[in-house]
């Protein structure tokens, strides 16, 4: 697991994004966003390390006002994944916000529909042990995703319709 921190508030960054500022330019004054250096350290990890296996299972940004928790799919897919899901993090923020302006405190991506019939909930995360569910690749990690929030509790946004139900969902380490 890897745990960035950011000063920018989430709606900053997505706003950014969608004003088309490159990932590794997005600076405000003191405040930056230091994906790009991450991104090249990280390959710079691998290759060094190239007889060993150097992998990224969960990447944590503590934003100023919301957790985003990004779980991996499959071997080698979240860094090489990032930029999509935040692009797509950025256009779809504004449909995370609920009427009363509520947003989201936590997001996780991705998480999944269990088929089980006798599953806890309809949607959860990947577990690590006897896991179930398959992914279909990286196109899983705009499918759905987890979003908790202080007082209107647990929704699943599908990035796919655009939309979003109060279904809740589980993670790892329990229900949300």
């Amino acid at each position: 697991m890897v745990e960035l921190t950011s000063t920018f508030s989430l709606p900053h960054l997505a706003q950014l994004i969608l004003d088309g500022v490159a990932f590794d330019l997005i600076k405000n004054g003191a405040e930056a966003f230091v994906l790009r250096p991450f991104i090249a350290a990280y390959k710079r990890l691998q290759q060094r390390n190239n007889d060993s296996f150097v992998d990224i299972g969960e990447l944590k940004i503590q934003f100023s006002d919301s957790l985003l928790v990004l779980h991996e799919i499959s071997s080698n897919t979240l860094v090489s994944q990032l930029e999509n899901i935040l692009a797509t993090l950025a256009r779809s923020y504004d449909r995370f916000l609920l009427k009363q302006g509520e947003a989201p405190y936590t997001i996780e991506i991705p998480v999944f529909e269990d088929p089980e019939e006798d599953r806890p909930c309809r949607f959860r995360v990947i577990g690590d042990i006897d896991e179930t569910i398959r992914s279909r690749g990286p196109e899983d990690y705009v499918s759905f995703w987890g979003l908790e929030y202080d007082h209107a509790g647990l929704r699943v946004f599908s990035g796919s319709f655009c939309s979003m139900s109060s279904s809740i969902h589980w993670t790892v380490t329990g229900r949300r």
